[in-house]
């Protein structure tokens, strides 16, 4: 994975790999270690509780989460590979925040989540497990079934706020908008992101 090598940073939108359904991790190697070790550097510096690996510019499938945010809790860190739903049940509304959003994540928008969900997915040792959570549990175990609902989506290229209720649909639009913009200057004022097509052949490449 060369694309570690010149280093990782949160991808924030309308990066394209925001939008890209993921493709399958083919083996669990050291490359994928690093990854997963880089994500939760990032995570971590950044405040959050999970990373997906597009979040970061990869287009694989594979996230990661500390339900408590707590690089000290080494005990809830999980990595997700090749992920997918088992069984999912009910449904319950949440507000959620994403660090590729960070302008739309000070809204209390409630988004519709599964109540209780069933994963399959490969961890770093290339085992393939089975895991359940409900956002019914209690503390850590409800927030990590929130984040793994949340990260699972943007393995498909879907975004929280395309979950949000049509109250907010016009407030939402308008913030991306707002983030369209800033993109648009970043890259033709300021010099500080690639053009769009070039971040597209990237992902094209990869």
């Amino acid at each position: 994975l060369m694309i570690i090598d010149a280093g990782l940073a949160i991808c924030e939108y309308p990066h394209p790999c925001l939008r890209r359904a993921c493709v399958p991790v083919r083996e669990v190697d050291d490359d994928i270690r690093l990854l997963a070790a880089r994500m939760f550097e990032l995570m971590y510096e950044h405040k959050g509780c999970g990373l997906a690996a597009p979040q970061v510019g990869v287009p694989l499938r594979m996230f990661v989460v500390n339900p408590s945010g707590d690089p000290a809790r080494k005990d809830l860190e999980a990595v997700y590979i090749n992920p997918e739903y088992v069984k999912t049940f009910g449904t319950v509304h949440a507000p959620e925040g994403c660090l590729s959003l960070l302008p739309l994540s000070t809204a209390e928008i409630p988004i519709p989540r599964h109540t209780m969900i069933e994963i399959a997915a490969t961890g770093l040792d290339g085992v393939r497990f089975v895991a359940s959570c409900s956002m019914r549990d209690v503390g850590y175990r409800s927030r990590l079934c929130q984040a793994t609902q949340h990260e699972l989506d943007h393995l498909q290229g879907v975004l929280y706020v395309d979950h949000a209720p049509p109250a907010a649909k016009a407030w939402v639009a308008g913030m991306l908008g707002y983030m369209e913009e800033q993109f648009r200057w970043k890259v033709e004022k300021a010099g500080k992101s690639p053009p769009m097509a070039e971040l597209e052949g990237a992902m094209e490449a990869f």
